[in-house]
């Protein structure tokens, strides 16, 4: 299994409707890849100062399965369309278990 985890921070100016509508834009990514075999996109609880204020966790079968994932055209659209504008921090790792 490869495991994809990644948290996003947003800048200031960004709004509770804007991260409400990238959850619900990244979260309507999973049914269009097929190679997706779990995923999730929770905002932070905001229970801690500085933490980031977003996490995508997704699993994969196999680095093929993740490389079609991050290539996928509606992935890279929800990312130039939704997320750069209002991106001011990203973090990712994938690891295997």
């Amino acid at each position: 299994m490869l495991n994809h985890v990644v948290l996003l921070s947003f800048k200031e100016s960004t709004t509770e409707e804007v991260i409400a509508d990238i959850t619900t834009s990244l979260t309507a990514l999973a049914p269009k890849i097929p190679t997706v075999r779990n995923f999730s996109v929770n905002a932070d609880l905001g229970l801690a100062e500085g933490n980031s204020q977003m996490i995508i966790m997704a699993e994969f079968d196999d680095l093929a399965g993740y490389e079609l994932y991050r290539d996928h055209p509606a992935h890279q659209l929800v990312i130039k369309e939704k997320i750069m504008a209002e991106l001011s921090h990203r973090a990712a790792v994938q690891y295997s278990s």
